[in-house]
């Protein structure tokens, strides 16, 4: 098909030609498509519309499209684009769009900071262990304008002891606030990498993951919830650095590796073991 169009169209000039052509790429999921093949871990954000125009412009310029060197097939035609469309990209991409921004930090509370900076603006009082992690310790946030609670969870295995999640609930917890936020999130840290709610949206959560300069992974969670009982309710963000809590637990794991033993499982199914049913159904 799009062999017999450009033949016919052949009339009206090479440069017409090759603004039609040009016309009926996707340059920003082809080069979304080509960055995330090079580098399979990377997130990449939305393009400016400015700058699609700009590549479109370079992209003439650099006669990718010339009619005299495609044999007019439409899939030689394609990959022949595709490939020129590699080189401005991947030299331009760092102008065209920069990274996206990891996130450290929320309500001025930063992720692996010390948590002994931040002790003026935490309940002391309200300390507790984290179930199932008990060297690591939880604490509520003195009030902050604009949220309704906030915890943070730190580490008390590793010295000093350092943050590794916040998890925040906002004031307003309506939907509309939610939109918005979410807007916003997108907008600063690209598309989300993963849907974290439920089918029917009553959960509705989104979650972004970074690896940033110091190669630490942080994940960072947007929530809205007004149905679910068994979950938070109103919006809520969760930033959690898995890196330093994995090293807290393996800090804890090597000094207390007799808490580790006793919280193994006394039991295992094994069908060939006699099992006492009425032990684990409701009468």
């Amino acid at each position: 098909m799009i062999r017999h169009k450009l033949m016919h169209e052949l009339q009206i000039g090479p440069d017409r030609v090759v603004g039609r052509m040009i016309d009926t790429i996707d340059f920003h999921a082809a080069a979304k498509e080509i960055l995330i093949r090079l580098h399979p871990g990377l997130t990449t954000p939305q393009l400016p519309a400015s700058r699609l125009i700009y590549i479109r412009q370079l992209f003439v310029r650099l006669h990718i499209c010339q009619i005299r060197h495609f044999s007019l097939k439409e899939g030689d035609f394609m990959v022949k684009v595709m490939l020129w469309i590699s080189i401005p990209v991947l030299i331009m991409w760092p102008l065209i769009c920069p990274a996206a921004e990891v996130p450290h930090e929320l309500a001025g509370f930063i992720l692996g900071g010390k948590i002994d900076v931040y002790m003026q603006r935490l309940k002391p009082d309200t300390v507790l262990p984290v179930r199932y992690l008990e060297s690591l310790k939880e604490v509520e946030t003195e009030k902050l304008r604009g949220y309704k609670t906030g915890l943070v969870s730190y580490a008390t295995c590793l010295t000093p002891p350092r943050i590794v999640r916040l998890k925040f609930k906002y004031a307003d917890s309506s939907k509309a606030f939610y939109d918005q936020l979410l807007q916003r999130f997108k907008a600063r840290f690209s598309e989300p990498d993963e849907y974290r709610g439920d089918p029917f949206h009553i959960v509705v959560a989104w979650k972004w993951s970074f690896k940033d300069e110091n190669n630490n992974d942080i994940s960072l969670i947007l929530q809205h919830n007004t149905k679910d009982e068994e979950e938070k309710q109103g919006n809520s963000v969760k930033m959690t650095m898995w890196n330093l809590l994995k090293e807290e637990m393996r800090c804890f794991e090597e000094k207390h590796p007799e808490a580790v033993e006793s919280e193994r499982s006394d039991f295992r199914y094994d069908k060939n073991r006699p099992v006492d049913w009425e032990h684990f159904i409701p009468h």
